[in-house]
């Protein structure tokens, strides 16, 4: 839900009104200025472009190139000018200082349209609308749903932010930390309550699938728009603004939002595979199996106690025998063991007392492989792979005949 979050924040912030521009929009590089900044650009053959990791604006991919919603437009503008883009991983509070020094020639990092940043830059128009979000751990987030209940946390937001100054504004307690990233890293570890972070971060980085998946956010400190920064009289904006609306006509500024909503999502699954494939397993197989060679399907719970955490059992002192071809329903209520007893019977979890044996052997005996082979379960839950129906229902087993 929340990478669908990122699609639909991207997809719709592209429409914003290109208009309204927030800085001069004239051709000249300003008074006194030896040249244009184009010309300066051109010249040198490099668009350097200021940006922090910020995703999925800015970030760094497997083989550590920079890339994202905004790095790559900034390459497509950059190659309108024909010339090359190189990104330089700035201190967001020393962004003026960077520019004004010629160290860069923009900032291009989902900035928010501040005063302080139209009156130090010659801006854009805004090409993206945003919104700072106050983040919080999921299991407290109900107490958390309006500004009044904001009062008396400790919150931790990037130093020089419009999350640190919405903060600020309303005179509360705020840690500035150097990115958005350590905020969160805050409220994950518990040195802090809160954070405030830009809403695409938020839906990018926090919720289900991601690496802060207790974490979510609530409330929404302000609606901002965000723009791109060079230096004051620079014609380069004014270039930018004609570029983002070519790109709005034909549609190429769309495109490359669904393809980050995409890409999101794919990273976001991707995670959550390699945390399932990192999870050690609890229950091991014997040191010495004992070899079945012909299963009949007995089942016998003797005497069963078992409990997810602790003493808190879900089955007490169960005992029941299942004979071969006999057939069993567990009927219950919610929480009454029914998909317990199946997840036992294929020994996913181990039991605290009692025994569960197969053909009169204790299942702990025998090889978890061995064991799930003689078990064919159905899930309530359906999930269709890519493929037929005799796929399906083999689970890619090609041992399995048509006949069977």
């Amino acid at each position: 839900m929340k990478k669908r979050i990122v699609s639909v924040l991207l997809c719709a912030a592209v429409a914003v009104s290109m208009l309204a521009g927030c800085g001069s929009r004239s051709n000249s590089s300003g008074d006194g200025a030896e040249s244009s900044d184009m010309e300066y650009v051109k010249d040198k053959g490099t668009l350097v472009v200021g940006i922090t990791n910020f995703e999925p604006m800015d970030y760094r991919d497997e083989n550590g190139d920079w890339v994202g919603f905004d790095a790559d437009l900034a390459k497509a503008f950059a190659e309108s000018l024909g010339v090359e883009v190189e990104f330089v991983e700035i201190d967001w509070d020393n962004k003026i200082l960077e520019l004004d020094g010629k160290n860069i020639d923009c900032v291009w990092n989902g900035m928010t349209l501040t005063d302080e940043v139209t009156s130090s830059m010659e801006c854009t128009d805004a090409y993206l609308e945003n919104a700072q979000v106050v983040v919080v751990p999921s299991d407290v987030a109900d107490q958390y749903q309006d500004e009044e209940s904001l009062s008396g946390l400790n919150f931790a937001a990037e130093a020089g932010s419009a999350g640190e100054e919405e903060l600020q504004a309303r005179e509360l307690n705020v840690t500035p930390v150097t990115a958005q990233a350590d905020a969160l890293m805050e409220v994950a570890a518990g040195t802090s309550d809160a954070a405030v972070i830009d809403l695409l971060m938020a839906a990018a980085m926090i919720g289900e699938g991601t690496s802060y998946a207790d974490l979510t956010y609530t409330v929404s400190l302000n609606s901002e728009e965000y723009g791109v920064g060079f230096r004051q009289g620079s014609d380069l904006a004014a270039e930018l603004n004609d570029f983002f609306a070519a790109s709005y006509e034909d549609g190429s500024i769309q495109e490359l939002a669904e393809q980050f909503s995409t890409l999101q999502s794919a990273i976001a699954s991707a995670e959550k595979i390699f945390t399932l494939l990192d999870v050690k397993p609890t229950v091991k197989d014997p040191q010495d199996p004992v070899k079945l060679d012909a299963i009949k399907g007995r089942i016998e719970f003797k005497h069963v106690w078992f409990a997810y955490d602790g003493e808190d059992y879900i089955l007490k002192d169960v005992s029941f025998t299942i004979e071969p071809g006999q057939k069993v329903a567990f009927v219950g209520a919610t929480g009454a063991g029914k998909s317990s007893i199946l997840n036992l019977i294929g020994r996913y979890y181990d039991i605290q007392k009692g025994e569960i044996l197969l053909d009169g052997v204790d299942i702990r005996k025998i090889e978890k492989e061995k064991l799930r082979a003689a078990i064919g379960q159905v899930q309530q839950d359906v999930f269709l792979f890519t493929g037929d129906i005799s796929s399906n229902i083999r689970l890619r087993n090609e041992n399995i005949s048509d006949e069977a």
